[in-house]
């Protein structure tokens, strides 16, 4: 208890869109490092097909088959 409340102080002064942009930008960049350009495209292209369903009002679940099936057929070396 002593230790969560000491970090409760600090964690409610830290800037969260802040720590958003950065997580975002290391994200791309740990990606790119890894897999290149492709991987920085895939990344762009999952981002954009799970914003899809908050813009289309419906939920989450029914777009998960299009980021699933894909990396699971490029996994088994079918794609």
């Amino acid at each position: 208890l002593w230790l969560g409340k000491r970090v409760m102080k600090h964690w409610q002064k830290i800037d969260w869109t802040t720590m958003g942009r950065m997580l975002a930008a290391y994200l791309v960049f740990a990606i790119f490092i890894n897999d290149g350009w492709l991987g920085v495209l895939t990344l762009a292209t999952a981002t954009a097909i799970g914003m899809l369903p908050a813009a289309w009002g419906v939920r989450r679940t029914h777009v998960m088959g299009a980021l699933i099936l894909p990396a699971m057929m490029h996994a088994f070396g079918m794609i």
